[in-house]
């Protein structure tokens, strides 16, 4: 029960701030002003909607998720923190896997419904714009997961939705162990976009094409070599796994031991 409580709890409370739906308005205008460019395509497809929307946020979202990822839930752990209220939350769970466990489902649902509104104001301008879905089959077009979009071109949409929505989720837990050690929110919520710019900097000599190449896992480009996109995702694995098992070693959470009596 102490964690589908916080988990409420947690979730409206982020819901509820104003940066969630801030940060979602101003990624869908930059999103709809680079709708402007998109005319027609190299991938053998006519204008439509659903590619419209889903290759103008790939575009977009390859710098803009990470900052969104931390605006949106990173802090979750330092606003309790920051307040002094994990004092009372670890004193009643007896048990920090659980609150940890709240604070991750949490900040996924967040960032899935932030990644959710970026697409949904996105599609709704772009249905404006463009034929909802190819009037002619694709069967020429070079196309990620092509064979999704020529028999569900909605479908390809969702798909899309979801790898940005996982990928945010992993970008915002970089900060949520981060917690542990900087109290202020706002030092935290940056730590997703500092992470990945470390990350990708260091990959430069072997990837080529620019920093932010690696996140072609989300924008998905072919020209992008696999072993980059790997190295990539499994540096801020690492990252994240080792912040994560500090939270549950004891002698290292040296503010929380104190602050339970443990």
């Amino acid at each position: 029960m102490f964690v589908v409580g916080l988990l409420r709890v947690d979730t409206v409370r982020l819901l509820v701030r104003p940066r969630f739906y801030l940060a979602g308005l101003a990624i869908s205008l930059v999103t709809a002003l680079y709708l402007q460019t998109y005319a027609h395509t190299d991938y053998g497809l006519p204008p439509n909607a659903c590619h419209a929307t889903t290759q103008c946020l790939a575009e977009t979202l390859m710098i803009l998720l990470p900052l969104a990822a931390g605006i949106w839930a990173a802090d979750l752990l330092a606003l309790d923190r920051s307040t002094g209220f994990i004092v009372v939350l670890l004193s009643r769970s007896g048990s920090r896997a659980k609150y940890v466990l709240a604070k991750a489902v949490a900040m996924a649902l967040v960032v899935a419904m932030g990644t959710g509104l970026v697409y949904a104001l996105t599609f709704l301008v772009a249905a404006v714009r463009f034929p909802l879905w190819p009037a002619t089959p694709a069967d020429g077009a070079s196309l990620f997961a092509g064979e999704v979009f020529r028999a569900h071109p909605l479908g390809y949409v969702l798909l899309r939705w979801a790898l940005h929505a996982l990928a945010a989720t992993a970008l915002a837990w970089t900060g949520l162990p981060a917690s542990l050690y900087i109290r202020l929110p706002y030092a935290v919520s940056a730590l997703p976009l500092g992470v990945c710019l470390a990350v990708s900097y260091l990959l430069v000599p072997v990837e080529s094409a620019g920093p932010w190449a690696p996140l072609a896992m989300i924008c998905m480009r072919a020209q992008t070599p696999l072993a980059t996109v790997v190295a990539y995702w499994a540096c801020l694995a690492v990252a994240a796994l080792g912040l994560t098992l500090l939270l549950f070693r004891r002698h290292d959470c040296h503010d929380w031991g104190r602050e339970v009596g443990a």
